[in-house]
């Protein structure tokens, strides 16, 4: 509902505070501590390549398919939550591709992490 209201009152900040408070909410219900500790050496990283390579998931696709995972949840449908959420997975891939790396992207691995 955050990210729906923010959308629509055209606050980009908001937006992505809500997509964020959404799947770390996600997140700690799972209470897997591995993921939690993988998430957080990961996250900046993955936000930068979704605003890059995939800004409609900060947009009302993202929303949607954010809904999807959602509706899942509630219904205690893994399934539905697996396909929605590979199917979020397998736009961001197809939008990586199509643009190639990632903006100020170094080619060695160990840059990238010295960077980030």
């Amino acid at each position: 509902e955050a990210r729906c209201s923010a959308l629509a009152a055209g606050d980009q900040k908001a937006v992505e505070t809500a997509a964020e408070a959404f799947h770390l909410a996600i997140l700690h219900a799972s209470q897997n501590r591995e993921l939690a500790r993988v998430y957080a050496t990961v996250a900046p990283r993955l936000e930068r390549v979704f605003r890059v390579t995939f800004p409609e998931w900060l947009g009302t696709e993202g929303a949607e398919m954010d809904g999807e995972i959602l509706a899942g949840l509630e219904r205690h449908d893994p399934e539905a939550v697996v396909a929605a959420s590979s199917r979020s997975w397998d736009l961001l891939e197809r939008a990586v591709a199509a643009r190639g790396r990632v903006p100020g992207e170094a080619d060695d691995p160990e840059a990238d992490e010295a960077s980030a």
